[in-house]
This record gives C-alpha cells, structure tokens and sequence, in this order.
C-alpha cells in the first residue's frame, strides 16, 4: 500500500538523466525518484522510489524505507531536478 500511495500521491518528485551505455553505443534513460514522508508509530520515515523510464515505459527499480528520517534530504536521493514539491 505504501508504495503504492508513494507513486499516486509523493511529497516530492526528482528526475535525473542517466547515460547508459550499450553494446549498439550510448544512450540517455529517465530515472524518476519519488520521495514520500509516512507517519509509523510516533516517527516520520522516509520512503523513497526509484524508477527508470524508457522506450518500453516505466519499471520500478528499488524501493527504500530507511528509519532516519533525514535520508530523504541527503543528494544521494535529491540528484537531478526537482519535479514537483508538495506545497
């Protein structure tokens, strides 16, 4: 359900262009990251989704959940440009 909501309803969205490397030569993939902030007992934890976008359509590639609740700020999770910012 959490990844779920976290696709439909993100506090945040990052996009970064990736170049990826292939036998027939070089090209350039979408990779989206969703970041979403869920109340679990009394804390706020960070859920952050990663999926790549390409000429086939989109697939998810890695959900993380991490109990500090500062991850979701770090530039690991933030590269790229700011899509969309809940207000």
């Amino acid at each position: 359900k959490l990844l779920a909501e976290s696709l439909r309803d993100p506090d945040e969205i990052w996009n970064l262009w990736e170049e990826v490397k292939t036998q027939t030569g070089t090209r350039w993939r979408l990779t989206r990251r969703y970041v979403t902030r869920f109340k679990v007992g009394n804390r706020t934890r960070p859920l952050i989704i990663i999926v790549q976008i390409g000429p086939d359509g989109w697939r998810g590639v890695s959900a993380i959940a991490s109990p500090n609740p500062g991850y979701a700020n770090s530039e690991k999770v933030r590269g790229g440009v700011l899509a969309y910012r809940r207000t």
